[in-house]
């Protein structure tokens, strides 16, 4: 277990910006606490989108573009957002400015003593952050018990998968044993929080020391096509002249324990963050924001393409 002081802000890779709201059942919007800084509103494609990290499908040209206001010591100060549904697979559309192409992740450096260490590089990350139970407020470190599920798309570890990393963030006051960070609030009161990828084959696998003779850098990370659970979200993105674009799908209902049901929701809060070669605090997350399902919300998951490679959301 690691402990961290209240001073440490905000944990590794965190979306302090959700909302406290409590699960409702499906078909009704889940109650706010306090009006969503932006309200993203999908459309209902007729065709199924290609994940590619780019806007060329038709629904992205019908699809309402909302600004999204970012928050941090680091990072972009907006985003902008678009969604779309097709035959129960939800799609996002998400862009934001970032002056540098940042594809490299801890890779491992020789020292001058020969040695290997790692190196400074870090990538460009998106994670997108939904409520599956209890108490979802706008910091991982208020005292309450809860859980989300979050979505981490990651530019070196696992674009080149297709997919994002699925994780389940589980909060709570009592310590519940296994891999979690402890944190310690001003009052005495400890948040322990354990972040686990979702069952199955992760999108990335983190690869040995180099021998000696090898060329420096070399890559610490290898994205690899995922399995279980943790091939849920289907991911790829883009940088142009500047900016990224990043495309997401995943089924509405996966069927899986550790994934949230979107299935059958009018409307669902959700939340950002964008990490711009950096981890820990350095990153820019959203408010509050909610996501408008529509009525296309409960239909069923077919399959979707990625770069060239046909998957279907159900099967996994």
């Amino acid at each position: 277990m690691t402990t961290r002081p209240a001073a440490r802000l905000l944990p590794r890779h965190v979306l302090p910006a959700l909302l406290l709201a409590s699960c409702a059942s499906p078909g009704a919007p889940e109650a706010l606490p306090v009006a969503p800084v932006a309200e993203v509103a999908a459309v209902r494609a007729a065709d199924t989108l290609l994940v590619d990290g780019r806007d060329a499908d038709a629904a992205w040209a019908l699809a309402p573009e909302t600004t999204v206001p970012l928050e941090g010591v680091a990072g972009p100060s907006s985003c902008t957002v678009k969604a779309a549904v097709h035959r129960g697979t939800l799609f996002l559309l998400v862009r934001w400015e970032d002056p540098t192409e940042d594809r490299s992740h801890k890779p491992w450096v020789r020292g001058a003593d020969g040695k290997w260490t790692t190196g400074p590089e870090r990538e460009d990350v998106l994670s997108v952050a939904f409520p599956m139970d209890g108490e979802f407020t706008a910091n991982m470190l208020s005292p309450v018990d809860a859980v989300w599920d979050a979505w981490y798309w990651k530019s070196a570890r696992t674009d080149p998968a297709g997919h994002a990393m699925d994780k389940v963030h589980r909060m709570s006051l009592k310590d519940p044993g296994g891999s979690r960070t402890e944190h310690a609030l001003p009052d005495g009161v400890k948040v322990h929080i354990a972040r686990p990828e979702d069952a199955g084959t992760s999108a990335t696998e983190e690869l040995p020391a180099p021998a000696a003779d090898a060329a420096s850098p070399a890559p610490r990370y290898r994205a690899r096509t995922p399995s279980g659970s943790a091939g849920s979200v289907l991911a790829r993105g883009t940088w142009r002249d500047g900016r990224w674009t990043v495309e997401i799908a995943r089924a509405l209902r996966t069927g899986e324990p550790d994934d949230r049901d979107l299935h059958g929701l009018a409307s669902i809060p959700f939340a950002l963050a964008v990490l711009d070669r950096a981890e820990d605090e350095a990153h820019a997350v959203s408010g509050v924001l909610r996501l408008h399902l529509g009525a296309d919300a409960a239909g069923e998951a077919g399959p979707v393409t990625v770069e060239g490679f046909s998957r279907d959301p159900r099967l996994r």
